[in-house]
């Protein structure tokens, strides 16, 4: 996961943040908080991100991208 800002311009919708996630297959993609399940820690410190941040964030748009190949 890649959190970063959009320095050049703005888009039409007025993101200032982003948020990249990459997976190595389709069915990942579709549940992202997966690996996360089991981890203690990891879902302690997710609730944690949430409850801080669901007052001030609002999720805009998402978009899913399929690398076909690599060259």
């Amino acid at each position: 996961m890649t959190l970063g800002q959009f320095r050049l311009g703005r888009s039409p919708m007025g993101e200032t943040r982003y948020a990249l996630m990459g997976f190595n297959d389709f069915k990942s993609a579709f549940n992202a908080g997966a690996y996360r399940k089991g981890d203690k820690t990891a879902e302690k410190a997710w609730d944690e991100f949430i409850a801080k941040v669901s007052d001030i964030v609002t999720i805009l748009r998402t978009n899913t991208r399929i690398m076909v190949g690599k060259w």
